[in-house]
């Protein structure tokens, strides 16, 4: 079967509806024009990306633009190696429903836990992976690689990305009061797998068996019955009150240590602790960020998870000292391998993220300079802004963003300069393949 590859404009959402068709969710799509009379399978569609790297889905459409069909990878779809992820970094002292049933965490203001954010590091060994899922307990209690045996591969139900799309705190300020803050944490690790008709029917059987268990809740009940249906053990921080269901649900504990490889970790010097910790009570403090700052801040690099963690928390405080936003970002150069090295990595460039709107303000160039130091090319490349600059690359926005791409694909300084000249002259295009040809000779 032959393809043409077209623009990746997809087809209105609604168009997938009328065909009875998945829609994608993955930003990097691809899109090919083929025979709808012809039969399609994964391995007949060729790889649309640029730059040799695949989509996570493919549409067919006909002549028309109709789609016809969603092809997806097997790879990355619904299965993940477990890796460190938090809903919170405070201490959670209880939980609850909120409003519009939101999951309600009472936390402690003043305490502060690590925060681990980051990527898979490594592929779903297929045929040798244990195929496990988990309730939302373990998403509360913070995923950890230590507390999975290490073949462990891992798929979540849609619940687990309804539950954990929209998280609520509450605390009591110094005058008693309660407040509150929600946050965004999306399921971004794989595709949960729906809620289907043989999910829902074993979801029926199971609430007549739970009708009075009161440690459990609409959202477990889901997850036991995506367990069962998939024929996957199940972890959960809850085990016992499980133990009613009766309906071939295996419940695996989670917490103790399963991975004694994944729970050596490195230890941190400790003259940087103390230094990243004189920085915390200082941010908390109030103080601004000043030259004893900038020193205390060098002095905490051999400690650079705890560091790590520290940065992430200052850049997405909205209500601190504009000072210590700026100060750190102006220390980009010398935060770089941290930056670049920490398992942090993923969380800090979304925090800088963040910073670059409004674009045209002095924490905003300093945060895009940042990104530039910070990131790993080409997977912190956005697909989307790529996209942007190959449409209209004299575009004020598309120049400072190809800046951006070509620092973080590690182009020099005077490559650079001369690139930026020659696509104000029309004599350059930018484009994703030409990053990687002024990275590779440069």
């Amino acid at each position: 079967m032959t393809f043409a590859r077209i623009d990746d404009a997809l087809p209105e959402p609604q168009s997938y509806l009328r065909a009875g068709l998945p829609r994608p969710d993955d930003p990097r799509h691809g899109m090919l024009q083929g025979d709808p009379s012809a039969n399609v399978v994964g391995s007949d569609v060729p790889d649309v990306a640029p730059g040799g790297r695949a989509p996570r889905s493919t549409t067919v459409v006909d002549a028309d633009g109709t789609p016809v069909a969603v092809v997806w990878s097997p790879s990355g779809q619904h299965l993940t190696r477990p890796v460190h992820r938090t809903i919170t970094n405070k201490d959670v002292l209880g939980t609850g429903r909120g409003r519009y049933g939101l999951t309600e965490l009472e936390v402690d203001p003043t305490s502060r836990r690590a925060r681990r954010w980051e990527p898979p590091s490594e592929p779903v060994d297929l045929a040798t992976a244990r195929v496990v899922t988990i309730d939302f307990s373990v998403v509360l209690a913070g995923l950890d690689p230590r507390h999975f045996a290490r073949d462990d591969a891992l798929f979540v139900s849609a619940a687990i990305a309804i539950e954990k799309a929209v998280v609520a705190e509450r605390w009591r300020d110094e005058d008693g009061q309660w407040r509150h803050s929600t946050g965004f944490h999306p399921w971004d690790l794989t595709v949960p797998v729906a809620i289907d008709t043989a999910v829902l029917r074993i979801y029926t059987k199971l609430i007549d068996t739970a009708w009075n268990l009161p440690d459990l809740d609409r959202t477990d009940l889901l997850c036991a019955a995506t367990a069962i249906a998939y024929q996957a053990p199940m972890y959960t921080t809850k085990p016992d009150a499980y133990k009613p269901l009766r309906n071939g649900l295996r419940v695996l504990a989670y917490g103790k240590v399963r991975d004694r490889a994944a729970a050596v970790a490195p230890t941190e010097d400790r003259s940087g602790l103390t230094a990243v910790h004189a920085l915390a009570r200082a941010h908390r403090g109030g103080e601004a960020f000043d030259m004893s700052m900038q020193l205390a801040l060098a002095q905490s690099l051999s400690a650079p998870d705890a560091l790590a963690e520290l940065v992430v928390d200052i850049l997405e405080d909205s209500d601190a000292d504009r000072s210590w936003q700026l100060g750190l970002l102006e220390a980009a150069h010398m935060l770089a391998p941290l930056a670049r090295a920490t398992a942090q990595h993923a969380a800090l460039m979304s925090a800088v993220s963040v910073l670059t709107i409004p674009w045209d303000t002095p924490e905003a160039r300093a945060a895009l300079n940042a990104l530039g130091l910070w990131g790993i090319w080409p997977q912190d490349a956005s697909e989307d802004v790529l996209g942007d600059i190959e449409d209209d690359p004299t575009d004020r926005a598309s120049l400072v963003w190809y800046q951006v791409f070509l620092v973080m694909a590690r182009v020099p300084a005077d490559v650079i300069r001369a690139e930026y000249a020659a696509v104000l002259a029309g004599t350059a295009q930018p484009s994703r393949a030409r990053i990687d040809e002024l990275s590779t000779t440069s």
